[in-house]
């Protein structure tokens, strides 16, 4: 153990800061050491982690250790291991993390996490599953916001070209995912966006894999159709045959559809978004100053949950003091039981009801007539997972006549991070030309790269001369990647697209 710490303190630690920037110091106990607490029998999948809970005091969470702390499962990890420190490395730098934006995206965390492995001189494959590795298809780019080591060459991108200066303002950043990057770009002063960042990385990959890996159809005659699906955020890359030009026409779809069902009535329904450890709320002022005491009084809604059972909540809130202090009210179908510390009274928590998708329920608000009330839907969020969030539609209260459909725009209703949704995100697609010079060198600077234009609905047509710039090699290569406006998880859905090829005339 001794030699453990050692090597935390002289390998890890000092490297990590450096390119991460501090953890919380000295922290909710006062005190700048980290602790390390040894556990068995956490789970065969469980190698180690950090909470967040543990950085808040007993009085806010009565799971709380109260330390900056690392946790380390010893029935999976020997200790002194390069494994073990692979894992004290990333659960350090999430330490950072937690200090710098709490609330950042997954991707983010896990591929930043995997640098600062490699920032300590350890390996980070050694805490993949040897299913993880290896084993995606070799002409596609795993999808950047969800696989582990997509994030963590596109980190390790980032970090090479911007240095710990961009890595260390990218960790702080308020703004999370995609806007997170933007705005510590600007802040770089680089002309570069995100779309760009992520084009370059692209392209980067294929440098470094070549054209041998590429997608080849199984005939050379022209014409031919390709039609195919590609990760958001990830890529295909697809060689064609080219002795001659070629005319390309691309189409691909124009939406993508978000996590959840359709809206119970019509086309619009409030959707929560996912985030972790966040908190994100929908609230309505409603005058009852001239409803009865004595008149029941209640708000109905529908509703349609999927969030990770015992961690997140999703509340019904009152205020009658014009936001000064809210209080949570029950719900039919919501709990008290607070297994994990984290239900702040009363929620929604696990799944609303797979079967009938959309669920009835109501709200008791007898004891606030006569006032002037706010009500209000929020959806509390823990450090480690997010399922597909909080929907609601046709909220009423019969008493005053309100009823609301959510087809006609907010209705006073002000979002802090629930969105209107119509279950759909525009859906975009990156298109690169690539001309390869010579067969068989992964490693060539001297690739021709052009972005290709896409219009209006996702549709383009392209010549593309390759005959004689191409040298005799006898093929172009097209990566095609699928993005959307946000890096957030909020579609899991494929990108469909299809090429339509043939010589050029």
């Amino acid at each position: 153990l001794e030699q453990a710490a050692h090597v935390f303190e002289t390998q890890i630690y000092t490297p990590t800061r450096q390119t991460f920037g501090s953890e919380w110091t000295p922290g909710v106990d006062n005190d700048p050491h980290i602790h390390i607490l040894y556990a068995t029998g956490l789970g065969k999948n469980t190698l180690g982690y950090t909470s967040s809970d543990n950085e808040f005091p007993h009085t806010q969470q009565p799971y709380s250790n109260e330390a900056e702390m690392i946790t380390v499962h010893m029935d999976a990890v020997e200790i002194g291991s390069p494994r073990y420190f692979a894992l004290l490395a990333a659960q350090f730098q999430r330490l950072i993390q937690w200090a710098g934006d709490r609330n950042e995206e997954q991707w983010i965390k896990d591929g930043l996490s995997a640098l600062a492995i490699r920032q300590a001189g350890f390996d980070p494959y050694t805490l993949l599953p040897p299913e993880n590795i290896g084993g995606e298809r070799v002409d596609s780019v795993p999808p950047l916001t969800t696989d582990l080591i997509s994030a963590y060459q596109f980190l390790t991108y980032f970090h090479h070209h911007f240095d710990d200066q961009g890595v260390q303002a990218l960790v702080i950043h308020p703004l999370n995912g995609r806007s997170g990057f933007e705005a510590v770009l600007a802040g770089l002063r680089s002309d570069l966006t995100f779309d760009d960042l992520f084009a370059d990385w692209l392209v980067s990959r294929y440098r470094e894999i070549g054209s041998a890996s590429a997608f080849r159809p199984p005939s050379n005659e022209y014409p031919m159709v390709i039609q195919a699906s590609v990760s958001q955020w990830g890529a295909d890359w697809v060689s064609l045959p080219a002795s001659r030009d070629l005319h390309v026409r691309f189409s691909g779809a124009i939406t993508a559809p978000l996590p959840g069902i359709p809206a119970h009535s019509g086309q619009y329904a409030w959707w929560s978004g996912r985030a972790d450890n966040s908190r994100v709320t929908l609230t309505r002022w409603f005058d009852l100053t001239t409803i009865s005491t004595t008149r029941p009084i209640t708000l109905t809604y529908w509703t349609w949950y999927a969030l990770e059972a015992g961690y997140d909540y999703a509340t019904v809130e009152v205020s009658s003091d014009d936001g000064e202090t809210w209080n949570i009210l029950p719900t039919i179908l919501g709990s008290d039981e607070d297994p994990y510390g984290n239900n702040p009274g009363w929620g929604y928590t696990g799944y609303s009801h797979p079967q009938s998708g959309w669920v009835s329920d109501t709200v008791d608000l007898s004891a606030y007539g006569g006032k002037r009330i706010g009500v209000r839907f929020a959806y509390w969020t823990d450090s480690a997972h997010t399922e597909a969030g909080w929907l609601l539609d046709d909220i009423a209260l019969p008493a005053i006549g309100y009823n609301n459909d959510v087809e006609g725009g907010t209705d006073g209703w002000e979002a802090a991070g629930f969105v209107r949704s119509d279950g759909s995100i525009p859906q975009h697609y990156l298109v690169l030309r690539v001309l390869p010079t010579v067969e068989g060198e992964p490693g060539d600077e001297s690739l021709d790269v052009e972005r290709m234009a896409i219009g209006e609905g996702n549709q383009a047509e392209w010549d593309i001369p390759v005959s004689i710039q191409n040298e005799g090699r006898q093929e172009v290569v097209l990566l095609i990647a699928a993005i959307v406006a946000t890096t957030a998880p909020l579609t899991g859905q494929p990108a469909p697209y299809r090429l339509e090829l043939d010589v050029a005339r």
